[in-house]
């Protein structure tokens, strides 16, 4: 049987009367990669907000690996291997070219590794 690594059921995320979310349902299995699209506005990064605790959700669950992460601190739901990153369009040009590569290949580490 395939494991569920996160799971969203029935997420709703309201700002006074907008629905950014409303009952969004789905699933990425271990070994899967997916990808969220939709036109601006539509709600993706309000779905990246709320699974890793920048908003709380009006209702709905967010579970990963089995655990719900609903209550946890931001700082807990990344102990837990969930986290997220921002668009950089541009290189970090202080960085050495070897040093920006390294930091492409960095998987699950915890330090960037020496020259």
């Amino acid at each position: 049987m395939t494991e569920r690594i996160l799971e969203l059921k029935n997420l709703t995320m309201q700002f006074g009367g907008v629905k950014a979310l409303d009952n969004v349902n789905f699933h990425v299995n271990r070994g899967e990669i997916c990808a969220l699209i939709g036109p601006n506005g539509a709600g993706k990064t309000t779905v990246f907000n709320v699974v890793t605790g920048v908003y709380k959700p009006t209702s709905g669950e967010i579970n990963f690996k089995g655990k719900s992460l609903l209550g946890l601190k931001r700082n807990k739901i990344t102990e837990t291997g969930v986290a997220r990153t921002f668009q950089n369009v541009r290189p970090d040009g202080l960085l050495p070219r070897k040093k920006r590569e390294k930091l492409g290949a960095v998987k699950e580490m915890k330090e960037v590794p020496n020259d």
